[in-house]
């Protein structure tokens, strides 16, 4: 996956130029920072707001775009994961449980998937009172995948990811509703641990707009299937190739 960038200071010159918005394509990165120089000899640097699952999640979509259905399945169900390791995040911010110490109960099982979907189960039903929503078909699903070989067709994946999102909207709406000082306060620290790497350097931030997304308000519509973003990532990798350098 690929995102698209602009050079801030071609786009918004102050020194009498023509505007200059080309695109330039960027692999995804793991510490959300993107830099660049542009043909004006401009260094750019752009960081993203998003969270690990929300990235991962556009990821999985983009892989099913490209035709990488087994990349789709792993990269979806890794958002999953990160997503439930998120809202333990903010159920503990939430009860005043601090940072360093979140930090030392998640290195505990940072390396085991079913120990980190313990916690999320004991976080949600103690803060919630009541028991997420699972999808045990998917679970067989995903381990054919990933363990067994299991070569998914389009169709799958789509409704693999599908089912992802089924489980992550509900709650990531819940979340939002219940917990939304704690997620923006999480959310300012994660900026600033992003931003503080950078020094001095001058920069901009951006929001991508992902399908799972942390920036949409709880009225706002939250999508109910990855159809609509599967045309959106098709026309921007259309207008990308048409416009990139």
């Amino acid at each position: 996956m690929k995102l698209p960038m602009v050079c801030m200071q071609c786009a918004f010159p102050t020194n009498g130029e023509a505007p200059d918005s080309t695109l330039y394509s960027l692999p995804v990165r793991e510490d959300s920072v993107y830099e660049f120089t542009c043909p004006r000899g401009h260094q750019a640097v752009t960081v993203i707001q998003e969270e690990k699952f929300e990235i991962l999640f556009e990821i999985a979509i983009n892989a099913i775009v490209d035709g990488y259905y087994r990349d789709a399945v792993a990269s979806a169900t890794s958002s999953l994961e990160r997503f439930y390791e998120f809202l333990v995040r903010v159920i503990c911010h939430a009860h005043e449980v601090p940072i360093e110490e979140f930090g030392k109960a998640w290195k505990s099982v940072a390396k085991q998937s079913e120990r980190q979907l313990g916690m999320f189960l004991a976080a949600h039903i103690l803060h919630f009172k009541k028991a997420p929503e699972l999808n045990g078909d998917q679970a067989s699903f995903r381990n054919d995948v990933i363990h067994k070989g299991l070569i998914p067709t389009k169709d799958q994946a789509i409704k693999y990811t599908n089912d992802i999102l089924g489980l992550i909207r509900p709650l990531l709406i819940e979340v939002k509703t219940s917990l939304n000082e704690s997620v923006q306060a999480l959310a300012m620290v994660r900026l600033k641990e992003r931003h503080s790497r950078l020094g001095e350097t001058p920069r901009a931030s951006m929001v991508i707009g992902s399908t799972v997304s942390l920036t949409l308000s709880v009225t706002e519509p939250h999508p109910t299937s990855i159809e609509l973003s599967l045309k959106r990532i098709e026309e921007r990798k259309a207008e990308v190739s048409k416009r990139a350098k």
